[in-house]
């Protein structure tokens, strides 16, 4: 998968003026790893609006049976070839990963199996794919087999209905699995799907389903969840000042510095990392930036988890990461979680009406990007402006991503143009090639 799909270029305008003091804006993933790597080479002050560090990523602790569980509720699959930064950065911070063996599930509405696939690492898990319809097989094939077109055209801008139209798949396969499936991976619903950007909802279908393609390396998820790994990087920071429950609202070039205000005054520094979601940064920035800001789409869906499937109990949560998506009347997601061995929960983008009292455990509104064509663009365009007057964008507000993977790309991004000799950038890239077996180098994106 090619996480820059935009473009993530940095054209500062001050690259002659000393940047000693940087504010970075949000403390998720992105804000984090933009810390943890300026750290040593600038001052950085980190502003995070709630209580805790994390994001949507941070750990939740609940209580089953009598069991303090901790785990996360944003789900992240990872595959080592895939996403290298992420998998650097855990070893480098020595957190743990567990085996994810994964297997999709697609019901019909009397619950009957539609389509699924193998959950064992295959060679060539393609050939194992089993639906109940044989033709379905085909088409799936062809509908990855499409994706490389779009990775060669470079084109974001097709929509998804246009493309499924323009394809030769059964109406059946569109209707019953392809748009199901991809929607309920963004977590909407049907009808949002159709103005999707086709080429970002095919990307994170791979990547969410690592056996639907061929030649992947064997997924890993964090043990007790993507919290755990967040925990330790903010553990890991040393200098960095992280002030809780400050709240920006404004961040706004002044002269050779950039204001800062906030719920506690104003501050002036020499640059600011935004490391918040599009549709905070819009509320931040004014100009041409938050107006672009505001053509990106989010929309907003409901998780939680529970004790037990929320969905029919079968024979499917044998395997231990399993995606049962229902049909195209209500596309929901559901998953069985393994990031903790202590206890086995239950993952779901929607709760039921039929739901049991006393198995869901947690439920939360969440909102995230929409990635559609119109928006995309916007953040391309939002890509020729970074580093301008010292404002920086990481995260899905420069990348059109929310993963773990395109948070980290970003901020490596933004440290080599504010800290290019920075000790610990060096140290993530020095790994990453001993990994790989290759001379470690970076450069500015072109």
């Amino acid at each position: 998968m090619v996480v820059e799909v935009l473009p993530a270029r940095v054209v500062s305008t001050r690259a002659k003026l000393p940047r000693v003091n940087v504010a970075v804006v949000g403390a998720g993933t992105a804000g984090l790893m933009t810390a943890w790597l300026l750290e040593g080479s600038v001052r950085v002050t980190c502003f995070e609006a709630d209580g805790a560090a994390g994001g949507n990523g941070k750990s939740s602790l609940l209580n089953v049976d009598g069991t303090v569980v901790e785990t996360s509720l944003r789900p992240e699959i990872l595959v080592p070839s895939d996403q290298p930064l992420t998998m650097t950065m855990l070893r480098l911070l020595g957190v743990p990963t567990v085996k994810a063996p994964t297997r999709l599930v697609v019901l019909d509405e009397s619950d009957a199996v539609t389509f699924q696939t193998s959950a064992q690492p295959l060679s060539n898990p393609l050939r194992r794919v089993a639906p109940a319809v044989p033709a379905l097989a085909s088409d799936w094939r062809y509908l990855l087999k499409s994706l490389r077109r779009l990775r060669t055209s470079g084109a974001y801008e097709v929509m998804w209905r246009d493309f499924v139209t323009g394809l030769s798949l059964s109406s059946e396969f569109v209707r019953t699995v392809a748009t199901p499936v991809a929607a309920s991976l963004l977590g909407i619903d049907y009808e949002t799907m159709e103005r999707v950007s086709a080429s970002m909802a095919l990307e994170n279908l791979v990547r969410s389903l690592p056996t639907l393609r061929q030649g992947y390396s064997a997924p890993r998820i964090v043990e007790r969840g993507v919290g755990r790994w967040l925990e330790q990087l903010e553990a890991s920071l040393q200098s960095t000042r992280i002030r809780y429950r400050v709240s920006v609202s404004e961040v706004a070039p002044f002269g050779d510095r950039v204001v800062v205000t906030h719920s506690g005054g104003e501050e002036e520094f020499d640059a600011v990392v935004l490391a918040v979601p599009p549709w905070l940064a819009a509320r931040i920035l004014g100009g041409v930036r938050g107006s672009l800001l505001r053509e990106v789409e989010s929309t907003e869906s409901q998780v939680a988890l529970a004790q037990r499937p929320l969905l029919p109990p079968t024979d499917l949560w044998s395997t231990p990461s399993t995606f049962v998506i229902r049909g195209e009347a209500s596309a929901r997601l559901e998953t069985r979680v393994v990031s903790n061995p202590a206890s086995d929960l239950w993952r779901s983008w929607s709760v039921p009406e039929t739901s049991i009292r006393g198995v869901t455990l947690l439920v939360e509104q969440r909102r995230h990007l929409l990635p559609t064509p119109v928006g995309l663009q916007a953040l391309s365009r939002l890509g020729e402006l970074q580093g301008e007057n010292g404002i920086y964008l990481v995260g899905g507000a420069s990348t059109g991503w929310e993963c773990e993977e395109a948070a980290l790309v970003s901020a490596v991004a933004v440290a080599y143009d504010l800290a290019p000799k920075s000790a610990r950038l060096s140290r993530l890239l020095g790994a990453m090639a001993a990994k790989r077996g290759t001379r470690a180098s970076v450069e500015p994106l072109p």
